[in-house]
């Protein structure tokens, strides 16, 4: 019985010694799957903040970049696109309509300067125009009383195209206006 007795002190002994052996493994267990887990959330942090920033940036440069073109009407400038996300697409596209825009005010320039030849021309020819009825006027009236009748017609077109002339002129002075105010706005 004592043999017994000793035997199960024994392995009562080494159960112990295994029982503190283990709580000592399933502690360093533990505490190693905190670390772990804490290094994973403080990292997943990091990530987050660098993600957050990374878009917020873009996102604040190419609103601020729609706010200045809003502001200055300045179609020459671009946005930058330095990544190969949503944000840059957007940039991207947003850099092709302004291009778009762009070439399509130097069509309109193109066109108002035409137009502003056209204006002058017009100009030209209706002061030529009020000079010959003003020619014709002066030729009626020498002409003797049997056709005054016609000369008061004469006088009435004459003075309508001086009405029209002026007309034209201010309406040519308009448009040369008009275009050095899209010539300089293309400039700027």
């Amino acid at each position: 019985i004592d043999a017994i007795n000793n035997n199960i002190e024994s392995n009562l002994k080494i159960l112990y010694a295994a029982k503190d052996e283990i709580s000592a493994d399933v502690s360093i267990s533990r505490t190693l799957t905190n670390i772990s887990l804490s290094a994973s959330i403080i990292l997943q942090i990091i990530l987050s903040i660098w993600i957050f920033k990374s878009i917020t940036k873009s996102i604040s440069a190419m609103r601020n970049g729609l706010l200045e073109l809003a502001n200055n009407h300045d179609f020459t400038r671009r946005f930058e696109s330095k990544n190969k996300d949503e944000i840059s697409n957007a940039c991207d596209a947003m850099n092709s309509l302004m291009e778009s825009v762009q070439g399509s005010i130097k069509g309109i320039s193109n066109s108002s300067g035409v137009v502003n030849d056209v204006a002058k021309n017009i100009l030209d020819a209706s002061g030529q125009m009020a000079t010959a009825a003003m020619n014709t006027a002066e030729s009626a009236s020498s002409v003797s009383a049997a056709v005054e009748q016609l000369t008061v017609s004469i006088s009435h077109v004459s003075s309508r195209s001086i009405d029209a002339s002026e007309e034209s002129k201010l309406t040519g002075n308009e448009a040369i206006g008009g275009g050095q105010v899209i010539t300089e706005a293309i400039d700027n």
